[in-house]
This record gives C-alpha cells, structure tokens and sequence, in this order.
C-alpha cells in the first residue's frame, strides 16, 4: 500500500513538473455583443509561470469573417523585434526578445486591430508558440494558449471603431532616443551608417524619417546610411506614430566621437607590419649570428 502511495506521489510531482515548464500565452479579453463593422483591439498577453524570460516566437490563427487591419507592439514587455508582428493570410507571425528578463502573470506582448467584416463565429487560437528562458542558454520552453472565441452579429447599434479611438486619444509624443553612428567593413561596403530605435506606449511607431543636412527627406527603418561619407554636418531623425506625434532626434556629425576611416589607413597598416616583421627578422639574425661566435 504504502509503494502504491509513493508511485501515485511520483505521477503527480512528475505531471507538476511539465505543467510549470508550460508559459501561457493568452488575450486580454472576453470578446462580447461584436457586429458587423465594428473595429476591436485584442491585445496578446504571456504569463510566465513564475519563471524569468527574454523573448517569445509564436503563431496566431485567426479563423471567421474578420481582417486584421493593424498589428501594433507599443506597450510591449519586448522591445526587440526581429521579426514584428506580420500577416501571413489568416495568421500573425512574431518573434519578440527583451535585453532584461520579463517575469510576471500579465506581459504585454502586441496588440492587433480586427473590423467584423460578417456574421458569424470567430476563433482566435494560438496556432505555436514557445519563449525563451533568461537562464543565459537560451533554453527554449514550449507555450500553452488559452483561444478566444466571439460571435458576430448583424448591426443593430452604432459602429465601433476602438482603433480610431485609440489614435484619437494618443496626444503623447514617442519617447526620446538617440542616434549612434558607425561603421563596419562588413556591413553597407564598409560605408558610415546611423542607427536609432524608439517606442510609443499608446498608438505605436508608424515611420521614420530621415533629413541629412539640405538633402530632401526620405523615409527609413532603423538604419540609414549617409550620403555624406565626410562625416560632415548633421543628421535628423522624426519617429512618427499613429496619431501623427512627433519626436525629434538630431546627431552633429563633426562632433562624434569615431575614428574616421581613411582608405590610406589600411595600406599604412600593412607597411608597419612589414616593417615590424623585417625589423623583427634582422634582430633573431644577429641574435643567432652571435652564438654561433660563441661557440666557435
């Protein structure tokens, strides 16, 4: 009786142990009283069961009569994105990482806007999904999601719209930032390039753009490499988000603090390593030359 209670023990202490290596992924809210022509924002969450993580890569399946009309990551616990939220048909695709740990039972993850095209029902389920954990090695768990599913009737009150009402609302100007500058041989044929990243909390990043000295302004990524290689005069940065608010960065380029490259550099280089090795050489030559006289 008493070998039967410990191997009862065991199969529950093991079936335990799966489920706290199991994160959750679910979305924020229970989905009611939707019609045709609404607009709703339904925002992803991860629960980290008590553990530390820094990054998440999932699948969201969105099955019925809708269309994801945007897909936004401010507020988000991950700040780095290599791959943003996406459409890929009837699915949202993301990969999302944080420098620090993220640890906690509500984790924003991204939000995404759905307008109810017709009747009918609706099931958003994540389809994959598994986070890393922030124990150095990168270990990888596999994900559990809790689905969400609403019903879409005809119109029989005013149409909402909760994106318009977002953008409407966000009087808050992306947070500040900086622009780094540099240079790699390996990237951009070893040209000067600049760097810069923000957040917006309320609506999200739309665009940036980029205005180097009296040259017209274009739009940018995350990176953008000068026209001017001389390293002269300035560059400006506008993080733009949805609402159209606007934050303004702006980097003097005489007054960085990078060595400036110099196709003469290289060539120099290679001069005084030979002229090391020689020099080198001629020294081992006239050490052996006089224990040689030595020993004679």
């Amino acid at each position: 009786m008493l070998n039967k209670f410990k191997y009862i023990s065991l199969i529950i202490i093991f079936f335990a142990s799966i489920q706290s290596d199991a994160m959750s992924i679910y979305f924020e809210k229970n989905i009611q009283n939707v019609n045709v022509g609404d607009t709703f924002i339904i925002s992803a969450y991860v629960d980290t069961e008590g553990v530390e993580i820094n990054g998440v890569d999932g699948i969201i399946k969105i099955d019925g009569n809708v269309d994801v009309l945007n897909m936004n990551v401010a507020g988000s616990v991950f700040d780095l994105w290599p791959n943003k939220p996406s459409l890929n048909g009837q699915e949202i695709v993301f990969v999302g990482g944080s420098p620090s740990n993220v640890f906690g039972k509500k984790n924003k993850i991204f939000s995404f806007a759905v307008k109810a095209r017709d009747t009918g029902k609706v099931n958003i389920s994540l389809k994959q999904a598994d986070v890393f954990l922030g124990d150095g090695h990168g270990t990888r768990i596999a994900s559990l999601g809790k689905n969400n599913s609403f019903v879409i009737d005809k119109s029989k009150n005013q149409i909402k719209n909760e994106l318009s009402d977002l953008i409407l609302n966000d009087k808050i100007s992306p947070k500040s930032f900086d622009i780094e500058l540099g240079v790699d041989p390996s990237m951009y044929d070893g040209k000067y390039f600049i760097s810069f990243y923000t957040t917006d909390d309320e609506s999200g990043i739309n665009r940036y753009e980029i205005r180097e000295n009296n040259l017209p302004g274009l739009r940018a990524t995350n990176s953008y490499v000068l026209e001017d290689q001389s390293l002269k005069g300035f560059v400006e940065v506008k993080a733009i988000d949805n609402a159209g608010n606007i934050k303004i960065s702006t980097l003097d380029l005489s007054k960085t603090n990078i060595i400036k490259k110099d196709k003469n550099n290289y060539k120099y280089l290679i001069i005084s390593i030979v002229l090391i090795l020689i020099i080198f050489i001629l020294i081992y030559k006239r050490f052996r030359f006089k224990i040689n006289i030595k020993k004679k």
